[in-house]
């Protein structure tokens, strides 16, 4: 049975609408079941908590709500409306009502029998993976092309697994120790040091962030980095960075200078981060 809101939910045009805590958390809800029928890590709002964060223009929910509607919408309006096509949609593919006609289907990706093993024997080599397709690098076959995956190509590369991972997106056979992050925010999190990058740095190695200076937030020492569309992530190691480039659908190397125009149109900043507890930290060129 379609699932129902009495009022507007979301952030539209630089308005925030009623978001009653009531209908936040249905919207979620919808998102979340979107997130995993559909496989994109990009429609979770994280919570289901019937709450939208303060400012509403940085809600995990808000960011999901737009990126959802960007699958059926040219230009969309970051809102859920009672009885309106974003709700009708959420409901089809949350499977809470039929799907129409026209409704979006989803690509069958092929799933590599083996993943390239990051560090088998010996050093990892970060130019293996050069040129590699996510149908090529994740077992579990969450590679569809609509989705972002700069993260989930650092976390498969260091076997990173903090967070939403590609298991928890897939349905189908999960294969043990082959599951990867999928967020940006998430393993920034985990890092247990950063900062904002500098020339003095190029001889270090860890993980290197770019987005707007703005979405990096410092708060009583922590920094975190806001759940916005724009941000993006790659492996650093003297002077160069190994990333996933979401337009080529292969991974591909960089410079930091190369690396922080990333984001056209914007002025960027660059953090790099030490590797979180756990990760792969014996690689190489």
């Amino acid at each position: 049975m379609a699932k129902k809101i009495s009022s507007s939910v979301g952030r539209k045009q630089g308005h925030n609408a009623r978001n009653l805590p009531d209908d936040v958390k249905t919207v979620q809800q919808l998102l979340q079941a979107a997130a995993k029928n559909l496989g994109n890590s990009d429609y979770d709002p994280g919570d289901d908590d019937g709450k939208i964060a303060t400012p509403p223009k940085f809600s995990e929910t808000v960011a999901a709500i737009n990126a959802f509607q960007k699958r059926f919408m040219r230009s969309p309006d970051g809102q859920v409306d009672p009885d309106r096509t974003t709700l009708k949609k959420l409901n089809e593919a949350a499977g809470s009502a039929p799907a129409s006609s026209g409704a979006a289907t989803k690509t069958p990706v092929a799933v590599p029998s083996k993943a390239p093993a990051p560090a088998a024997l010996g050093k990892l080599s970060l130019n293996s993976f050069l040129g590699k397709s996510m149908a090529e690098i994740c077992p579990s076959g969450y590679a569809d092309t609509s989705n972002n995956h700069c993260a989930h190509f650092v976390g498969h590369a260091l076997d990173i697994t903090v967070g939403l991972t590609c298991h928890g997106m897939t349905s189908g056979k999960k294969r043990k120790g082959e599951a990867a992050s999928l967020r940006v925010q998430e393993i920034f999190a985990a890092c247990p040091s950063v900062a904002e990058y500098d020339d003095t740095m190029v001889g270090k190695r860890g993980l290197m962030f770019v987005s707007a200076p703005s979405n990096f937030v410092t708060t009583g020492g922590k920094t975190t980095i806001r759940n916005v569309p724009k941000k993006h992530i790659g492996i650093f190691l003297n002077g160069t960075v190994w990333h996933y480039s979401n337009s080529r659908n292969k991974v591909v190397t960089q410079t930091p200078a190369q690396f922080i125009k990333h984001y056209s149109g914007q002025t960027n900043a660059l953090w790099l981060g030490t590797l979180p507890p756990g990760a792969i930290s014996n690689f190489s060129a």
